[in-house]
């Protein structure tokens, strides 16, 4: 990538701020053409997540997500059709899984101009953290069982009932 200009390094340096101040390590950056990338983790009920941000700066546009383990073939269509219910009680963000890899991610994005809102950064990271607390039980379950997703919705539901966003 070329040099950053001074938007560009002050948003990436916004971007590591904000991760930090999350208590989120970060264990690696990457500059990779007209992108910069953050990477860290956080563990949840043991199991490890990724996170990233990356601020795609040709385009004015910062995309968090969280990345988890690839999952075998035969369970990327149970898991795609449970992402597929979840993602309806979400207003903000969205499951997939790449079906190529079987890698499953949530992700938001934010727009960015000259500077990074940083409370819109937070609002964003807020989503991806909670969406990865509250619905990763349930992918756990659809792939350690051969529970039909509904199933696993009808569960989680009467454990603790879902709530769409605003």
């Amino acid at each position: 990538m070329k040099r950053l200009l001074g938007k560009e390094q002050q948003i990436f340096d916004d971007m590591k701020k904000c991760f930090t101040s999350y208590g989120l390590k970060i264990f690696d950056e990457l500059k990779k053409n007209d992108q910069l990338m953050i990477f860290s983790k956080f563990e949840y009920r043991n199991y490890n997540f990724g996170i990233a941000a990356i601020y795609h700066a040709d385009g004015d546009l910062v995309e968090i997500s969280t990345v988890y383990t690839n999952i075998s073939k035969n369970k990327i269509k149970p898991v795609a059709e449970l992402m597929n219910h979840i993602n309806s009680y979400i207003m903000s963000g969205h499951f997939y899984v790449v079906y190529s890899t079987g890698a499953m991610s949530f992700r938001t994005a934010i727009h960015v101009t000259d500077t990074l809102n940083k409370d819109d950064f937070e609002w964003a990271l807020d989503q991806v953290m909670s969406a990865s607390y509250k619905f990763f039980p349930m992918i756990i379950d659809q792939i350690f069982t051969e529970m039909e997703p509904l199933e696993i919705i009808k569960k989680h539901l009467e454990e603790e009932p879902m709530e769409v966003q605003p």
